[in-house]
């Protein structure tokens, strides 16, 4: 219990550290689009005209309930929110008052996001602690105390606690209903049917994908063999856990489970039960279902579009290779695969529960055209649940396997310290931008990347926060408006030019293999650039990438969006 304990409270702080990366910018665009704006849009239209329907379907309600609540409750009251409403004629002119507010204004969208972003970094840090109770349930405390460490240090799940999205959330449910499942696994009755059911209502209410997580339920029952209704071993089609699971749909507490979560997304999302019209009634870039299925189906992404860099990678191969290893770690990646393989075996119910909570979302992934981190979250708990189990089995089994389960959990804490360190630095585009500020002098042209989110911030930063920045240069953005005529938009930005401000988000579109013909002349300019072919030199650069002493991870390989939203070079 104390290494669980511990565990909760090493990995409670490295997250904490990080709630304030990128100030005082929010630099996260889908952070600052889908969340903050959203939620003052919601409580705009909620206090002014009853409405608080969410003009989105891409996240689920949740977020932008708990955003809310947070802020009635810690950053001035429900009575100052309305007397903030009353002074604006929409949604948007409230909104922008937010985005320009005072950093220690009560409704600064900087100190709002921080504390939403606390909230789920304590809630990352309580999903610690339930992932690790969930595997002690499974197969003791040494299997417990292995997986909190595991996840106490885990590059995905700290990665995703640094931001105020669904993802952040969605780990804390999902440890709920491991943990609630793994109580169901050794006989716990309806009490933790309906902990799982309010889990699961929680994560159909924050990320609806997530859902593909109920398959746990009827593994964890047809361990507990016997039990409230389903197949008994000593029966002929229970005599194999395949039989004993389906028997356990049957079950008493998998329908009690069902029906609990049923009734908590009902209250948490009610629209779609009674305004199902204008509830799916939104932009289709806001809707959950035209981004859910558009994965499907094959595109020829341009230069201009983030999608990109994810033309032609190959289902499944993609999520092995460049996702999954960054989210947790090749050692942890390659050690839970060994260890749910023993799920197959007639003694492997644990690792039987570990694949049910990994297999479902890398079945979804895996077949997705595009692949991101964000995406794979939901499988990094159970691929941690099976490394802890894999741990603790090992620490039986002699001195190689014993030596074998440190060197993966030492690694796996190496680096998720390292990449934590980053973090107690200030983000790399805000430091261009204060060398910028510096450097340039007045008049100077300035050309800087084509989104705010990604470059560095100057000052005419309009979709982020905080307004340091320089008023006597000339800010030029590349790419707006997908120019069909890319020499000549590229002679236009670079004429009288000082600085050009190369941002690690399009420069790796232009390196990818397929950029020479997909891209060519965007390709071209970016090549041409860096060598100096235009005229220009390298005057100051920016890295960012995990180091621990004399130990580098090199991330010129890692799924690109993994970088480019937190510490983008």
């Amino acid at each position: 219990m104390a290494v669980l304990v511990g565990a909760t409270v090493v990995g409670g702080a490295l997250r904490v550290s990080g709630v304030t990366w990128g100030s005082p910018f929010l630099l996260h665009p889908d952070e600052r689009g889908f969340v903050m704006w959203e939620a003052a849009a919601i409580e705009w239209r909620g206090l002014r005209e009853g409405d608080f329907r969410p003009q989105t379907t891409t996240y689920g309600p949740v977020v932008y309930e708990l955003a809310l609540g947070l802020k009635w409750l810690f950053l001035g009251g429900l009575d100052e929110a309305r007397d903030q409403t009353a002074r604006y004629d929409g949604a948007w002119p409230y909104v922008e008052a937010g985005l320009r507010a005072e950093q220690d204004a009560p409704f600064s969208f900087l100190r709002w996001t921080h504390l939403l972003r606390l909230a789920g970094a304590l809630g990352s840090a309580l999903a610690i602690a339930m992932l690790g109770l969930a595997a002690w349930n499974l197969d003791g405390p040494r299997a417990g105390a292995w997986t909190a460490c595991l996840a106490a240090t885990c590059v995905g799940l700290l990665q995703a606690s640094h931001f105020a999205t669904t993802d952040s959330l969605v780990l804390v449910w999902t440890a709920m209903l491991l943990h609630a499942a793994a109580r169901m696994a050794r006989g716990a009755g309806p009490g933790a049917a309906v902990h799982a059911g309010v889990a699961l209502g929680l994560i159909a209410a924050t990320k609806l994908t997530g859902l593909l997580l109920l398959a746990v339920l009827p593994v964890a029952l047809a361990t507990d063999t016997g039990q409230g209704g389903a197949l008994r071993a000593d029966r002929p089609l229970g005599r194999h856990w395949v039989g004993r699971t389906l028997g356990a749909l049957t079950t008493g507490r998998f329908w009690i489970a069902c029906a609990v979560m049923l009734a908590v997304y009902a209250a948490l999302c009610p629209w779609a039960f009674f305004e199902r019209a204008a509830y799916l009634a939104v932009p289709e870039n806001r809707s959950g279902s035209a981004v859910f299925l558009s994965q499907y189906t094959d595109h020829d992404y341009p230069f201009w579009d983030w999608r990109f860099p994810y033309n032609g990678t190959v289902p499944y191969a993609y999520l092995l290779t460049h996702v999954l290893p960054y989210a947790v770690g090749v050692p942890v990646l390659l050690w839970a695969s060994a260890s749910m393989l023993r799920g197959l075996r007639k003694d492997g119910a644990a690792e039987r529960f570990a694949l049910a909570a990994a297999a479902p979302t890398f079945l979804l992934g895996g077949a997705w055209g595009v692949k991101t981190i964000r995406y794979a979250v939901p499988i990094v708990p159970g691929l941690l649940l099976a490394a802890g189990l894999g741990g603790a089995r090992a620490w039986t089994r002699g001195g190689v396997p014993r030596a074998l389960a440190v060197a993966v959990a030492l690694a796996a804490a190496a680096r998720g310290i390292a990449f934590s360190a980053m973090f107690w630095q200030d983000d790399p585009r805000v430091l261009a931008g204060r060398w910028l500020r510096a450097h340039a002098q007045a008049g100077d042209v300035v050309v800087v990347g084509p989104e705010a989110s990604y470059t560095a911030p100057l000052g005419t930063n309009d979709e982020g926060v905080g307004r340091e920045g320089r008023t006597d240069v000339t800010v030029r953005r590349l790419w707006q408006g997908a120019p069909a005529d890319v020499p000549g938009h590229v002679e236009a930005m670079l004429r009288g030019a000082r600085f050009v401000v190369v941002d690690g988000f399009y420069l790796r579109r232009a390196m990818h293999p397929e950029a020479a013909w997909r891209a060519p002349e965007q390709a071209r300019f970016y090549r041409a650039l860096m060598s100096g072919e235009l005229g220009f030199e390298v005057v100051a650069d920016f890295p960012r990438e995990p180091r621990l002493g004399p130990f580098r991870w090199d991330e010129s390989d890692a799924e690109i969006l993994a970088v480019a939203f937190d510490h983008l070079p």
